[in-house]
């Protein structure tokens, strides 16, 4: 690989070590499946003269995974996953499950691994790795994953449209989805009056949210829930000036009768908020579901909307995507992605995990009525690119308006900007 990277004048600038962390950043205990007794795969080895006998590996089916689902951690939800790859591998003798954990964020991230081991290490990529959307998009536009039509599972009409939408590129089928999530609105029990933003102008309260989010994904689900297209006819980020000077006088209005403390101006992530919530520094707060349990005390809804709907979240969610090379390894891969998320393991792993359900559990009972309101207010993710030109603008609007500015003038401003 030494003689590899030195060839190269494109990866000169690139540090060995922090490959070499990529490669091998390891799961806290690399987890053991083999289970009973099986058939394992041989290999042809040397022998000693007079001996027949021959050794065998088992065939390995890697897998990278987020913290939030290692197996081995000390949760129900990890209990389920890991009890449900060892019978996983009871149903293929001579095959071990191979668990890797990768940071979701920051260095050695799940996607920059992917980018790094597939130029230097290929033969090292996960069979099956568990990827949000907005990574799957990355991956399938750089070629890391493949296309999943080999696989039936999105026409299944038992997938939420939202959920087949997490887990389509342009159309095409890229992931398996088995995890979903949105904003919702979470409020103090003695707040279940509350229907809508002219309720929370009204309640006398404060509300928390990740002001300070560069993708300001509250204050772009207001805008486009208030009808506001987000893309231009050629696919390109736009905004409707008059539409955001919609959104933007909601935060003035708020401003005026002190609805957000300026605490929120520094909060830039869920557990930013949560933490401020959960020590009741405010009575109201915007933040996923995925965060809703460990909240204390608590009520949620969708979150609001602008618009003729009462309610508007931009989806999102962790999908099965496959990245390895090899076919057979790719359909046990694509075997294990539809048994991870076949009704009878993903409906308790669900319920334990606390995420949004991204399939209909035909013998599971019926949705909480509340989930299914969540479910039904979801709408697709902008793509990656649109956030990353309008979240910021968005966000520092928003900002500008919580600090006194004019709520017209700061719109006009950011269309000057965005060109």
């Amino acid at each position: 690989m030494l003689f590899f990277l030195t060839g190269c004048s494109s990866l000169q600038s690139i540090d060995l070590n922090w490959i070499n962390r990529l490669l091998n950043t390891p799961t806290p205990v690399p987890l053991s499946l083999q289970t009973g007794t099986s058939t394992p795969v041989s290999v042809p080895t040397l022998t000693a003269p007079g001996n027949s006998e021959t050794q065998s590996a088992p065939k390995i089916l890697r897998i990278w995974l987020p913290p939030q689902f290692d197996p081995n951690a000390n949760n129900p939800a990890a209990a389920l996953l890991k009890q449900r790859l060892k019978d996983f591998e009871v149903d293929h003798p001579g095959l071990e499950v191979d668990v890797r954990i990768k940071s979701e964020s920051g260095d050695a991230n799940l996607l920059d691994a992917l980018s790094i081991t597939n130029l230097t290490a290929p033969n090292a990529l996960p069979d099956l790795v568990a990827l949000p959307r907005n990574d799957l998009e990355s991956a399938a536009q750089k070629k890391l994953i493949k296309s999943l039509n080999i696989s039936n599972e999105l026409q299944n009409p038992d997938v939420y449209p939202y959920a087949r939408q997490l887990a389509e590129i342009d159309g095409t089928p890229y992931g398996i989805p088995f995890a979903g999530d949105a904003l919702v609105m979470v409020y103090r029990p003695d707040l279940v009056w509350i229907k809508s933003w002219d309720d929370i102008l009204l309640s006398q309260s404060q509300l928390m949210f990740a002001g300070a989010d560069p993708q300001a994904e509250t204050a772009l689900a207001l805008y486009a829930s208030a009808g506001g297209e987000l893309t231009d006819a050629n696919g390109k980020p736009t905004l409707n000036q008059d539409i955001l000077i919609q959104v933007l006088s909601l935060f003035s209005k708020g401003r005026g009768v002190s609805l957000f403390p300026d605490a929120v101006k520094n909060l830039s992530s869920d557990d930013q908020v949560l933490d401020e919530y959960r020590n009741r520094r405010t009575d109201l707060a915007i933040f996923h579901y995925s965060k809703y349990r460990s909240s204390q005390d608590s009520l949620y809804q969708p979150l609001m909307g602008l618009g003729d709907e009462p309610h508007f979240a931009f989806a999102n969610g962790w999908t099965w995507a496959m990245t390895g090379r090899n076919p057979e390894t790719q359909l046990l891969a694509k075997d294990l992605a539809e048994y991870l998320t076949e009704e009878e393991f993903l409906a308790p792993w669900i319920k334990e995990a606390g995420y949004l359900p991204t399939r209909r559990f035909t013998h599971s009972g019926q949705v909480d009525q509340k989930v299914a309101d969540v479910i039904n207010a979801a709408q697709p993710l902008p793509s990656a690119d649109t956030i990353q030109v309008l979240g910021p603008l968005m966000q520092e609007a928003v900002g500008r308006v919580l600090n006194g500015e004019d709520p017209e003038a700061v719109a006009r401003s950011v269309i000057e900007k965005l060109g």
